[in-house]
This record gives structure tokens, sequence and C-alpha cells, in this order.
């Protein structure tokens, strides 16, 4: 049998290319036990169609320069994956629309960052977003029948019992906690205390439970229970002035002007119905009928769940005009328990995990792994953690879990007894992603040609400096690369030309499990530096370099932003062998009507080394290189010519003294009039293109 990757891969590929006959067989025996690869299927297919039913425009001449390069530079007949890598980089950038280039999350000044933080660890192996700090979680954990509210700190630290009791809810400034506490027999009673469990005595008795305070404070509901279904009830801050709200488990609007009831199908089953009210008991309607219901961050629509047959659907209603949105579609599959963030609805799959929908890409993350959600998640305060109850068995535990990151669920109770987690209010911590590293500075003191990270997640990428400029995708926190231009000053920020560490020789990337994150580290583009208040989303670190190398296989195993970084100017002397094998007629990379200024720096000078040749036939590892006209001239792409100093050396290892970052490198330009139209070029990154090239400067042999 295959894991859930392997057969992702295969889904994939299958879309494109015909499976083999064993290939599909395996396949076909995970799929028939694996809901969630079936539904993904379904999806990707879903997806193949409508994208073939896009219109497009040509793919610019700067990303085409990269993939064919890319290509040839694999060697040898590319996989599948790689194909289909090339493919949808050509494709992807003429997608009208920009489908999956597009910011989104949070907008500032038109500059946009997701601010969900990511569980993963820098290079140094320490995190590159800490838990929230400066803010509590409570938690049920049960005892036998007997039940303890507890309050724990986001890394598991100072936990501590508060009394006995259920159901704890924090009021909205952070001083109290309203919660469900025993009266004697079957009683309960609602009681209030202090965020250190000092009581404050009991606002509301007689089968009354489950407390929610309203987004002011100024009151909350509760649930009573004489009837099958329930019933909601009302009363101010201070336990005064009860009332009755209406049938069903009540919900406030999160501004305060509506409460959503859910009444359970009655004893001969059927379908919740959902209704609002509003919190004077006026303005009460029946809306529809659905599972799960939850607001919209806006007040304005509800979304639930909805199961036709085998497919399930996760739709949203407009509070306003009564208009049902269909927000996902599931074959054989189902959601369940959805939570709407922002631009983001948390659901619990099919198979008990935490998957979250992208409402603008329409595009699901996975958050958990192999986990079974046994109820509906609750977001911190800033919007970026989720908390869960997972069961294993009948043993429930709590969970954290940052928001769009997939697989990074942190355990935070253990013996199997917790449950119903809430999050203390913490105004005043802003959220992590726009909180500078503790290692930034206060502002971006850098320039071009240092290393830098990434401090936000799903930062920008842009074409060209200006928040008008086209989005090529979002970098993730911790993300490092190269500064290879800047400063520019643009619609209020300082923009820097930053370079992907770059791919090794023969190297390459699946296609990112992310869409619009840029996981492949051959991206080029502009970055603002930091927010509008000198806040930092990029700073200057150091990058450890690895040896100077002494051998073309060395060199070519280097990626290019690295080179530069570590060996810009440097003088290196490498062992080289000059193959037979390279064709006189390899071809030209460059679009056609372009030319590149000086033109002995141009692709189609380059010539090619090899390292690491076993035999006369073997090539080994190859460095793309430029060779500076004073040390001789070759014919295009060859090693013959009466001036070219490769030509008594076929056949025979040698060694080549030159440079990356040669000061020569810094004239490249485009020739404008030879620009095909509607060609967009970055200076910037045509420059970065030649300086990243190794240059000879002088041949000898190596004997």
């Amino acid at each position: 049998m295959i894991d859930h990757r392997a057969a992702e891969i295969l889904l994939a590929t299958a879309i494109d290319f015909p499976l083999a006959s064993d290939e599909q067989a395996t396949l076909d025996a995970h799929l028939a036990g694996c809901d969630r690869c079936r539904a993904l299927g379904a999806q990707l297919r879903r997806d193949a169609l409508v994208l073939r039913d896009l219109p497009t425009e040509p793919t610019s001449p700067q990303v085409r320069l990269t993939v064919e390069t890319a290509a040839v530079q694999a060697g040898g007949r590319p996989p599948r994956y790689l194909l289909l890598l090339v493919a949808a980089l050509l494709i992807v950038p003429a997608i009208a629309g920009a489908l999956i280039l597009n910011g989104y999350f949070f907008d500032r000044d038109g500059l946009t960052v997701d601010a969900s933080p990511t569980a993963s660890t820098s290079a140094s192996g320490a995190p590159l977003v800490a838990l929230p700090e400066g803010v509590l979680i409570t938690y049920v954990q049960r005892s036998g029948s007997t039940s303890f509210v507890h309050t724990v700190e986001p890394d598991g630290s100072n936990d501590q019992t508060l009394a006995e009791g259920w159901s704890p809810a924090w009021s909205p400034d952070g001083q109290s906690i309203a919660y469900g506490c025993p009266a004697g027999d079957m009683f309960s009673d609602i009681c209030l205390m202090g965020p250190d469990g000092t009581p404050y005595g009991v606002l509301v008795q007689d089968f009354a439970d489950q407390p929610q305070w309203s987004p002011s404070g100024s009151q909350f509901i509760f649930g009573r229970v004489p009837t099958d279904s329930g019933e909601t009830w009302i009363a101010n801050a201070d336990g005064s002035g009860v009332t009755r709200i209406g049938e069903g488990v009540g919900t406030w609007s999160p501004d305060g002007t509506w409460i959503m009831l859910v009444r359970p199908p009655g004893p001969g089953g059927g379908t919740p119905i959902v209704s609002i009210v509003h919190p004077d008991g006026s303005g009460a309607r029946d809306l529809f009928e659905g599972f799960g219901a939850t607001w919209s961050p806006d007040s304005t629509r509800i979304a639930f769940t909805w199961q036709d047959g085998a497919t399930g659907f996760l739709r949203a209603y407009d509070v306003a005009d009564g208009s049902v949105e269909t927000l996902l579609e599931l074959e054989k599959s189902a959601v369940s328990s959805p939570i709407w963030i922002s631009e983001y609805v948390a659901v619990i799959s099919i198979d008990g995990n935490l998957q979250l929908l992208d409402l603008i890409h329409r595009y699901i993350y996975q958050l958990t792994d192999f986990l079974r959600v046994g109820q509906a998640p609750v977001v911190s305060p800033d919007g970026q953690w989720l908390a869960f109850t997972v069961y294993d068995g009948d043993s429930p535990d709590i969970y954290l879990a940052p928001i769009t990151h997939t697989g990074g669920a942190i355990r935070l109770t253990t013996g199997g007894v917790s449950d119903d987690p809430s999050w203390a209010p913490a105004l005043a911590v802003p959220p992590a992603s726009l909180t500078p590293a503790a290692s930034a500075p206060a502002t971006s003191a850098f320039g071009a040609d240092s290393w830098a990270e990434v401090v936000v997640d799903r930062l920008n990428l842009r074409e060209r400096a200006g928040t008008d400029a086209p989005s090529l995708g979002l970098l993730s926190i911790g993300t490092q690369g190269y500064v290879a231009a800047g400063p520019v000053d643009a619609d209020g920020y300082r923009w820097y030309a930053l370079a992907g560490p770059g791919l090794s020789y023969a190297t390459g990337c699946l296609a990112p499990a992310d869409p619009p994150l840029l996981d492949c580290p051959g991206w080029f583009g502009w970055v603002a530096s930091a927010d509008a208040e000198g806040n930092p989303w990029l700073v200057d670190v150091e990058l450890d370099c690895p040896a100077a190398p002494t051998t073309v296989a060395e060199a070519a195993d280097i990626p290019p932003g690295v080179r530069l970084a570590c060996f810009s100017g440097q003088l290196l002397s490498l062992d080289a062998y000059i193959s037979p094998q390279i064709s006189p007629t390899r071809e030209c990379l460059m679009p056609e009507g372009f030319i590149l200024s000086p033109q002995w720096l141009s692709p189609c000078e380059k010539q090619f080394l090899q390292g690491e040749a076993t035999s006369v036939e073997a090539t080994g590892p190859e460095l793309e290189a430029h060779l500076d006209p004073s040390a001789g001239r070759c014919e295009f792409g060859g090693r013959s010519g009466p001036d070219c100093p490769y030509a008594n050396y076929i056949g025979h290892w040698i060694v080549v003294e030159g440079r990356f970052d040669d000061p020569a490198a810094d004239s490249c330009e485009e020739v404008p009039q030879a620009v095909p139209s509607g060609g967009y070029f970055d200076p910037a990154w045509l420059v970065y293109e030649c300086r990243v090239t190794f240059l000879v400067t002088a041949i000898r042999s190596a004997n």
C-alpha cells in the first residue's frame, strides 16, 4: 500500500498523464479505503476542467526564459513531475485573474500579507513564530463525574485549577469568567469568578448552563433544558433581567445585533432549523435548515453544512436577502462544525481532521493529520490559532494549531480527560505575524547584496516595486533570500529585489501543496521591507556559507543566490572537464527578438563546464559560465573556433579561473527595441542572472 502523499502525487499526475497499469492498480487500492484521497481526486478533476476553460494571455518572456533554462539544466529526460512543474509555471502566469497569485487575509494600504503563523522552525532551530503570550486558555478537566475549570498558558505552563464547574466563558474585558457550577443533585447554576478563581457569586440559578457573553459584555445568554430541544435565555451582566429568547441553542452575532437559534430536529428526525432574533426579542424569523451554523465575522452571513446523498456542501446564507452561496462541494465526502475566520472557514473533515477553506482561492488546506477532532475549534483573540479537542477513543485532550499551517498541531494537555477549550481576551497583544522576531531590529536597516529573512507570514512578492504591481506569490515566514537590488521607495513603502536561494544542478521542485506560497526557491521579485510604521517584514540575517568550491561539481552544487552571498567577486580556481559530448549546436534559450548587452554575457554565449567525469562519455554536473573576451572566443555553445581556449582540451581536465559576480555583470541590460511586444524584463533580474553565472578569465591544463 501507499501513503497519502504518494496517492496525492499519483492523483495529480493522472490529470495530465496516463498512469502505468501497476500505478493505477496501486492508486485504486488506496482510494478504496481513503475518503480523503477520493475527495482530493474529485477536486483535482474539477479544477482541471475550470483551468481548461479559462482565457489565457501570452506568458512573459522572463517566466519562459527561466522555465526553459531550468528544464535544460535538469539534464536527461525529465520525470513527469518536472514536466508538470514546467507546464504549471508556463500556464499559471497566463491565467486570467491570476487565480493563485493574489494575496489575501489582511490588506494594509494595498500591500497584502496573510498574518497566519507557522509552527516550523528557522535554520537555527528556533521557532519562527512563538505561541501567543499574555493570553490564557481555559478548559475543563474531568475526574469521574466531577469537572473542574482550568487555565493554562499556550505553551502548557502554569496550569491552574480554578473551580469545580464546566462551560467557562471569558467576559470580553478578560476580568471575569462565567461558568456552569453545581447546585446540588442534578441542578446547575451560572457562577462568576475572577481569572485566578476568586469566586464572585451566582449569576443565574435553576437549570442554567452554557453561558456566552455579548460582544459588549453588557449581557450574556445561557441555556436551559426544560424541553427536549433546550431554550436560550438572556440576562444582564449582573444576572438581572432574565428573559427567555426562544427555543434552541443560541449564538451571538459578532456585532451583537442578533442571536442565532438552532433548533434540533424532533423525535422523528430531520434537519435542524436555524432562526435569528434580536436581543430584545424582536425580529424573530426562521432562516433555513442546516447543520453546524456559524456566523461570518461581519455578521452578514451564516455558514452551514448540508448533505445531499453522497455529496457534502458548505454553504453561506445571506441574512439580509436570503440568498445562499455554495462555498464548497465534496463528492462522496462531508464536512462538519464550520467556524468562520476572516476569509477562511475551518471545518472538520469526514476523517475527523481540521481543514481550512480559503474563500478567495477556493483552496482547502489540511491543518491536522491523523487526528480525530471532536468539537468545533475556537479561535484565539488574534485570529491566528485554533484550540480544539481531539479524541483518542473516548479520551479527550486539547490541541492547538496555527491557522493555514499544515500538520502543525501541538498537544496542550495529556491524560485523556480534558475538553471544552476557550481563549481569554488579549486585546493588547498584537497579531504574532505583525510582531517582529526577537532578533529583529526596530527598522529594516540593510541594503543590497545582503542575506535577508521574512519575519511575517505570506508576504507578497511583486513583479516590481509598488502596491499596484502584479503579485507573483506569497513568501512564508522564515523564507530567506538574496537582496539583489534596492532600496526603492514607492507607495509609502521601501522595496528591495529579493531572489530565492535558487536550485542546485539537476534539482527541481514538486508543485507546492499550498499553491499561493512560493515554496520552490527559484523566485525573484520585489518585497516591501517594513510596514508604514517601520515594523520590519524583512530583516538582515547571517548566512552559514559553505567552503569555497575547488571543483566544478562543488560550484554547481551551490545554489545561485548563495554563490553571490558568499563568494561575490572572489577569485576561484575550479577543476573542470571539457566533454566531447557537448554539441556545438546547443540551443540558445533567448526569446526571439531579445538581445542582451553586452552580447558576450548573453545566455546565447554561455559555455558549459563539467565535473566528476568517470569516462569520456560521462559529463557529471554542469556549471554555466561566460568566457571573458580577453580570455578568448568560442563559437556559440561549442568548443571550437580559432580563438577558443577550450579547443585543445576536449576530453581532458583543466583548471578554470574566474569569479561569480564579476563587475562586468553590472552592465547587463536589455535592448528595449528588441523586446517582444507586451514583454516585461525587470532590469534587476537581468543583472542578477548575469551575476550568478561564473565568468572565466583564464584557462590552463590540469597537469
